[in-house]
């Protein structure tokens, strides 16, 4: 199962999408931030964590750490 999640972090526009096998990729709009400001950054782990956080409330998804 596909999960993803698409907010915006200041100007930019951040889509994080995982996958069941745990891989997590990030994709940025405009173009990749080479600098994020405290409030920026703070923004976007709120946005990653709520992502992380459906893998926690589905029970149909075991992580990697569960696993072993």
């Amino acid at each position: 199962m596909l999960q993803s999640s698409t907010f915006k972090v200041g100007r930019y526009t951040c889509t994080l999408t995982a996958t069941d096998n745990g891989a997590l990729t990030m994709k940025w709009k405009p173009e990749w931030p080479l600098f994020l400001s405290r409030d920026e950054k703070a923004t976007y782990r709120k946005g990653r964590d709520a992502l992380l956080k459906k893998f926690d409330d589905d029970p149909t998804i075991t992580s990697r750490r569960q696993a072993e």
